[in-house]
């Protein structure tokens, strides 16, 4: 089994789930690959791994040669802007 690293900490997550500071990786998360997340936001694959266009929040995780990202983070950006755009939109209405 791969050995997974988020790219925002410097600790080492191993395949049993756990981190060296004693954290627990999320069990059963979804991930979305690079290219998922690019279609998914019609941008291209060069604007995630560079963190533009919203995804610098995002957590990478490498698996093996991939980078993955957490389902439940994108969906947390999307309702991010979401709600961003509807103030902006309350505020002009």
């Amino acid at each position: 089994m791969d050995t997974v690293v988020p790219s925002k900490k410097s600790e080492k997550h191993s395949a049993n789930g756990h981190c060296e500071c004693g954290r627990a990786l999320p069990q059963r998360q979804k991930f979305l690959s690079v290219s998922e997340l690019a279609a998914r936001w019609s941008i291209s694959e060069s604007k995630i791994y560079h963190r533009g266009r919203g995804t610098e929040d995002l957590t990478r995780y490498y698996i093996g040669d991939s980078v993955r990202l957490l389902l439940e983070e994108v969906e947390a950006a999307e309702k991010k802007v979401v709600g961003r755009a509807r103030k902006h939109r309350e505020e002009w209405a």
